[in-house]
């Protein structure tokens, strides 16, 4: 619905002249809707960023924490995923890695430009303390995946 507001000063408009009127005023809304629609997109976009991967799902009491060369990650409840991206600056580089589960079953993987691949899974009441040094200079993702819910979680990853 338009409603249009006309200010008649000493002169009566004609209908035509009104249609025009109200034609403009059609054409204004709809490129303020479209540049609206277009300015929203953008900041979606920059806001969850054109990632290879995604972090998806529900989580409660999280506390993550990541940079360039380490994350974290501690949580009271997770059910779906987490991905972190760290920059490998040289191929020397190793990746330290700990984790532990209260309950359930994680399984966390890596890409470091060669497609997603198995770091390590984890199942109620084990934890896990090691290294992995077979990595390519360039960006290294890490995705934590659970199967189904997972409780009382604790992920460590740095870059040496």
């Amino acid at each position: 619905m338009v409603l249009v507001l006309i200010r008649i000063e000493r002169k009566v408009m004609r209908m035509s002249e009104v249609k025009q009127l109200i034609k403009r005023q059609s054409g204004i809304k709809t490129r303020s809707i479209s540049c609206l629609v277009a300015l929203s997109l953008l900041i979606v976009l920059g806001i969850t960023g054109c990632s290879k991967y995604s972090s998806h799902g529900t989580a409660t009491l999280i506390v993550q924490n990541y940079d360039s060369d380490e994350a974290s990650v501690n949580f009271g409840w997770l059910d779906g995923s987490r991905v972190y991206n760290m920059e490998v600056k040289d191929s020397n580089e190793t990746l330290k890695y700990k984790g532990k589960l209260g309950k359930g079953t994680a399984t966390v993987y890596y890409d470091n430009g060669d497609g997603k691949k198995e770091l390590f899974k984890i199942q109620t009441g084990e934890s896990v303390d090691s290294t992995f040094n077979l990595l390519e200079k360039g960006t290294l993702y890490i995705i934590i995946e659970t199967d189904g819910g997972c409780e009382s979680g604790d992920f460590e990853f740095r870059l040496e």
